[in-house]
């Protein structure tokens, strides 16, 4: 994105209003107040008994009807989780192997075709959301908004000329993308003025009184966390925080790390025998605390578990006096012993 893009961005998302151009009229859509918030959400509400009780299915009755007739399967649903752990997956590996540029592109390429595909997914899963209760009541409360909400020359528009879809079409096209808002939040114009919303009468968003717009929202929220990513003492360079992908994963491994410092607190304090012990052995009820459970491994005992499986494998069964781990072990102990003897 050009410097000129960005100060084109910024003015419009801290205007707080969208500007509609079409037939020689210029159409300006506000945020919406609370108390319009309110009003929309009893639109909302009235439309979704309406629509129920005429006998439209919810979200969950459609998601039954697509099941029965083999249009979303438990598979498909499999098959999108699958999708997305392996592109946070990819994620993590693209900034572990940072310095790595080949490996880097490689993964990157990875990462765009399963967002395709990720995307495709989801679009097929909610392709009749739109004709379910809540996908029905849904654009009533958003037509309610802009009706409400767009002027023309200073006065509540009639659309007369320009029916209320069109410009509800336009507006949801003003939303940006994540990788555009996190661009224009790590970059100025927009840097200077959140470094200043401090300063006594700095001015964040020109629509005061009136609710935040999604893009708004989404600044504030990127924002945040590009200034949680600078604090962190474990802050990566700055090629990390350009790259949306390589950030991500750092986010990841964070995330990771604080999930098995937390696993382990647990862990010792409903068990001290943990602390310092060299195995400790744990009952998992189902996958997810098998997992949980697996995370509080080192590198190192991952990688013994990993070999224990691959001589089970091989054998079919085995003592612990058949894991190279263990022989490892005794070896090392008898040297000990050795040199012990020789020093006395």
């Amino acid at each position: 994105m050009k410097q000129h893009e960005r100060e084109f961005f910024v003015a419009s998302i801290r205007s707080g209003i969208v500007t509609y151009r079409n037939k020689g009229i210029v159409l300006k859509v506000h945020s919406p107040t609370i108390e319009n918030i309110q009003d929309a959400s009893e639109v909302y509400n009235s439309h979704y008994q309406e629509t129920y009780e005429d006998g439209v299915m919810t979200e969950e009755e459609t998601f039954e009807w697509m099941e029965a007739k083999g249009l979303w399967t438990s598979e498909d649903d499999a098959n999108l989780k699958l999708l997305e752990e392996e592109i946070e997956s990819c994620k993590e590996r693209i900034y572990q192997s940072r310095y790595v540029p080949q490996t880097v592109e490689n993964l990157r390429l990875i990462i765009d075709t399963g967002r395709e595909q990720l995307l495709e997914a989801r679009q097929k899963r909610g392709y009749y959301s739109p004709n379910t209760c809540e996908g029905m009541a849904s654009l009533e409360k958003a037509r309610y908004i802009i009706k409400t909400n767009t002027y023309l020359n200073g006065e509540l528009y009639d659309f007369s000329l320009i029916d209320v879809d069109t410009v509800l079409s336009a507006y949801n096209s003003s939303i940006l993308s994540e990788e555009a808002i996190r661009e224009l939040a790590r970059t100025d114009p927009w840097k200077i003025n959140w470094y200043m919303k401090d300063v006594n009468d700095a001015t964040m968003f020109a629509n005061k009184g009136r609710e935040l717009t999604p893009n708004q929202k989404n600044l504030i929220i990127w924002s945040k966390m590009y200034d949680s990513v600078h604090e962190s003492p474990d802050s990566p360079g700055e090629a990390v925080i350009k790259d949306d992908y390589m950030l991500d994963g750092w986010f990841i491994v964070q995330r990771k790390k604080r999930e098995k410092q937390q696993s382990e607190r647990e862990f010792e304090q409903t068990n001290q025998k943990i602390a310092g012990a060299g195995e400790v052995y744990i009952m998992a009820t189902n996958k997810e605390q098998a997992d949980k459970i697996n995370n509080l491994n080192d590198p190192t005992a991952k990688m013994i578990k990993k070999q224990r499986m691959a001589t089970l494998k091989r054998k079919g069964s085995a003592t612990q006096d058949q894991f190279k781990d263990a022989q490892l072990d005794r070896s090392n102990q008898s040297h000990q012993q050795f040199k012990d003897k020789f020093r006395r």
